[in-house]
């Protein structure tokens, strides 16, 4: 047992050894080597990046040319949507939009994850504020099951559309908004895209299209058009604007315990400054991260550290919560 034991340690320390002087190696390697290596991996990176946009690019044009092909003729079309769990509506998409109707007509839905969260937060007596509806995505379920819903969307095109599958459902309980939210009562320049789900008011962050119209449009914040007002749920996309929005919903937070907010948080459009002041935020007006997903939206992260939001490359869904006092 003992010469065992003698044999089993001097192996041991020859592995040992032997690992030391590799990673003495690898050490002197870097040393002496350092910029190219670093020169190497920044190449390969690029090229990576490069490639996987080309791609990417590529898949959009195909998705692009089918739904030319589909509508073609056509001024625009009523697509029927089903979110699941029985919820179900029909939807207006404009042939002109090469942004959410070309994803609906070619994938059937689109961000199934956070769908799934808002059919699992939604109840029916709920009053839901939807900023950056869009073509009604999301505000046609939310309709589907709760009391009320106030939709806003500042982009006249889009906001017409929006209007006309309202009627088309013949929802009741839905009062629409063509204007603007920030942090106070304005009027801004607001950049359209031909990807309307792009528009925003900040021009430099429509990456991918430089073919923009710029209209005016009126602004406000929550604060002053739902003072008076019970809130539940506040979903918004509002494309890199989230924190003009923030400073200016700070009462509606404070006057509705238990308010939920859903939103894409543009991780790319914030510096690390403003997020760490967006963390702060969280934390001055006692809201905490339920849910959150990054990538692909394919997993969901319970009850995360906000720190996470400092390394984040691209963009996030997450579920705030309001702390009851």
């Amino acid at each position: 047992l003992c010469l065992y034991l003698m044999n089993q340690m001097r192996d041991y320390y020859k592995m040992n050894n032997r690992i030391k002087r590799v990673f003495s190696k690898l050490k002197y390697y870097w040393k002496e080597n350092k910029q190219f290596i670093l020169k190497y991996l920044y190449v390969g990176i690029i090229s990576f990046l490069v490639k996987e946009s080309k791609k990417e690019a590529e898949l959009r044009k195909q998705k692009i040319r089918k739904f030319k092909q589909l509508t073609k003729g056509k001024r625009e079309i009523v697509f029927d949507m089903n979110y699941g769990r029985g919820v179900k509506t029909k939807i207006i998409l404009p042939v002109e939009d090469e942004g959410l109707s070309v994803d609906l007509l070619n994938d059937k839905i689109r961000e199934p994850l956070q769908v799934k969260w808002m059919l699992e937060l939604l109840k029916p007596n709920m009053a839901v504020i939807d900023i950056g509806a869009n073509l009604g995505y999301y505000l046609l379920m939310e309709a589907q099951i709760v009391k009320e819903v106030y939709g806003i969307e500042p982009n006249p095109v889009t906001f017409n559309y929006l209007k006309q599958s309202v009627k088309l459902n013949k929802l009741k309980n839905v009062k629409l908004f063509n204007l603007g939210i920030a942090d106070k009562k304005s009027s801004l320049p607001f950049y359209i895209s031909k990807h309307l789900n792009w528009s925003r008011f900040d021009k430099k962050a429509i990456l991918h299209d430089t073919d923009v119209k710029e209209v005016i449009i009126k602004v406000d914040s929550l604060d002053n058009l739902f003072k008076d007002k019970n809130i539940d749920l506040v979903r918004m996309d509002v494309e890199g604007y989230e924190k003009y929005i923030f400073r200016g919903m700070e009462n509606v937070i404070k006057n509705n315990p238990g308010l939920l907010i859903v939103i894409e948080f543009h991780s790319n459009l914030f510096n690390m400054q403003e997020r760490r002041e967006f963390i702060k935020w969280l934390k001055k007006n006692r809201l905490r991260i339920n849910y959150l997903s990054t990538g692909k939206l394919k997993t969901t992260q319970k009850n995360p550290n906000p720190q996470k939001i400092m390394n984040f490359l691209n963009n996030c869904h997450m579920v705030l919560e309001r702390d009851n006092p």
